[in-house]
């Protein structure tokens, strides 16, 4: 039997929150939705929790699985999904209690080619996110994507794997890639956002993000945290090339200072030819790849990837990433803005 909502929970060793995050589930005011969670063979007791909730609720759907890892774990659930519209909600995160109910309302007011309903996540410590009072449903506006959609329309659906409800008939098709650790969410997202037609973005923030420490989002640079990334630039590149997301120009930066400048900053920490040796060969299918990047993105891209590899990445990919890692952009833009007003108060004075 089908339902409005399925949403996917990945758990693993993450017993201490995963009451609340149910708990967030089953608190919902919008009634119509599944819930399928993955025991990717925790070691602690997080299975009898789940099993607990299975029973108390039918709607609760358990699976247990040998440990696999988080992209095995979400592609289990894709294969098991009955609703028509699927969220993703970490083990150790919450929803607010009206998240279904307020996305269900855009889905009824929206065009039949609505694939997609963005929001946005609250931020917390390892406490947990607090949620800002919402007694109104949020403002929202509709982007339309596929063929008449704009470059910058791709690109405001951009943000993390958790923060859309998806139409399931646009992703059914795609799986997570089990092979990366670190980016298979965003590559997932990526391939989403090219298929989609329609869009709606929420202003407000339902989804309760926790920060601990340990977390994938908090580790530390890893030989295989930076295969992963050359990893991603490759797929990612691929996926994105031809499309209106290659075309946008914010996009496009952000995607070249990740796969240039942040893994030139961290490639240079280990001395490892076959590590420099996969970076540049990327590199140089990005350069093939039909992605608009900008003249000197470009001459970066050729001499990185050239024989001039280790030396091109050092003057124009680390020393770059780590400038710019020190600088405040806000405080720059603000010392601009004061100066540029000052010269204009000098300038009518002058008159």
């Amino acid at each position: 039997m089908g339902c409005q909502f399925s949403i996917i929970v990945p758990c693993y060793k993450v017993e201490q929150y995963l009451q609340e995050g149910l708990n967030s589930v089953l608190n919902q005011t919008y009634s119509d939705w599944e819930c399928l969670c993955v025991n990717d063979g925790s070691p602690d007791e997080l299975g009898l929790v789940l099993d607990a909730y299975a029973r108390m609720d039918k709607r609760f759907r358990v699976v247990h699985q040998p440990n696999r890892g988080v992209s095995v774990a979400r592609n289990r659930a894709l294969g098991k999904i009955r609703g028509q519209w699927v969220l993703f909600l970490d083990g150790d995160d919450t929803f607010h209690p009206r998240l279904l109910q307020w996305v269900g309302e855009s889905i009824e007011k929206g065009p039949s080619t609505l694939d997609a309903v963005l929001f946005r996540a609250q931020v917390g410590d390892e406490r947990g996110a607090r949620f800002l009072r919402q007694d109104e449903p949020p403002v929202e506006r509709t982007v339309v994507l596929g063929e008449e959609g704009n470059p910058a329309a791709f690109r405001s659906m951009y943000g993390a794997l958790y923060e859309i409800a998806y139409r399931r008939k646009r992703i059914e098709a795609l799986r997570f890639d089990a092979m990366l650790k670190y980016g298979e969410d965003l590559l997932f997202l990526i391939e989403a956002i090219v298929r989609m037609r329609t869009g709606v973005i929420q202003s407000w923030k339902p989804y309760g993000l926790r920060l601990r420490p340990g977390s994938a989002m908090r580790s530390a640079t890893t030989r295989k945290r930076i295969e992963d990334g050359i990893a991603f630039g490759t797929l990612a590149g691929a996926a994105i090339a031809g499309t209106p997301l290659a075309r946008d120009a914010p996009f496009v930066r952000q995607f070249y200072g990740n796969v240039v400048e942040r893994l030139a900053g961290e490639l240079h920490l280990f001395n490892d030819d076959v590590l420099w040796e996969r970076w540049r060969i990327a590199l140089g299918a990005l350069l093939k790849a039909e992605i608009r990047f900008s003249l000197w993105q470009r001459l970066v891209l050729h001499v990185c990837s050239g024989s001039f590899c280790r030396i091109g990445a050092l003057f124009f990919g680390r020393i770059p990433y780590a400038i710019k890692r020190r600088i405040n952009r806000q405080i720059v833009k603000r010392w601009v803005q004061t100066l540029c007003k000052n010269c204009s108060c000098i300038w009518r004075q002058g008159r």
